[in-house]
């Protein structure tokens, strides 16, 4: 089991803007994962309900394991030291949690300042 803090009560089956954000990170080996339908149930043992937005599985690369990196052009763009800058979106797999990374980004020949 995992608790949770006290949400926001009723009001936030209305609004959710009223609910309490909080984050659970469960530990799954990938063991008690098999190949095709995994499921994964979330039951209210205390309380009488909960809202979420997301459930999400995500790997967490082994050490020495690649980092895959993806770079999406959007269609903005902002304006820095007078030059017009296409924003990216940059979605970077394979990097181990809650630990900082430096990380260059280069197009071309080109680094950015």
């Amino acid at each position: 089991m995992f608790p949770l803090e006290r949400g926001g009560g009723d009001a936030a089956l209305v609004d959710a803007g009223r609910g309490r954000p909080q984050t659970v990170a469960v530990p799954i080996h990938s063991s008690l994962l098999k190949q095709g339908e995994n499921k994964i149930v979330l039951t209210a043992f205390g309380g009488s309900w909960l809202l979420y937005d997301a459930v999400a599985l995500r790997r967490v690369a082994e050490k020495g394991a690649s980092i895959q990196a993806e770079a999406k052009p959007t269609i903005f763009f902002v304006k820095r030291e007078g030059q017009l800058k296409q924003v990216v979106r940059l979605r970077v797999l394979g990097l181990p949690p809650k630990q900082p990374v430096k990380l260059t980004i280069r197009a071309g020949s080109h680094l950015p300042r």
